[in-house]
């Protein structure tokens, strides 16, 4: 007679687990940067100099001539005034 006796039986079984793990990664970056650096400069700029330089100036002015160039050494009949 044969008597049969149940049981477990354990074996190993491969199994794959996947675990996340966060990390930082440096990773060299190009970049260009455009900066401003005063600097004097010189110029030539054009400007306007005003100066005051004397001279004669001729005018011709009309004059009147009361009497006549004197004649007689009678006084004027115009102007009433005695030529000397």
């Amino acid at each position: 007679m044969t008597k049969q006796i149940p049981y477990t039986v354990c074996k190993m079984v491969p199994t794959t687990c996947v675990k996340r793990i966060p990390y930082t990664v440096c990773k060299p970056v190009t970049f260009t940067k455009t900066i401003q650096i005063p600097r004097c400069v010189e110029k030539c700029v054009p400007y306007t100099v005003t100066r005051c330089i004397p001279r004669c100036v001729c005018k011709q002015v009309p004059v009147t001539v009361c009497c006549p160039a004197p004649s007689c050494g009678a006084p004027c009949p115009t102007c009433s005034t005695p030529l000397n």
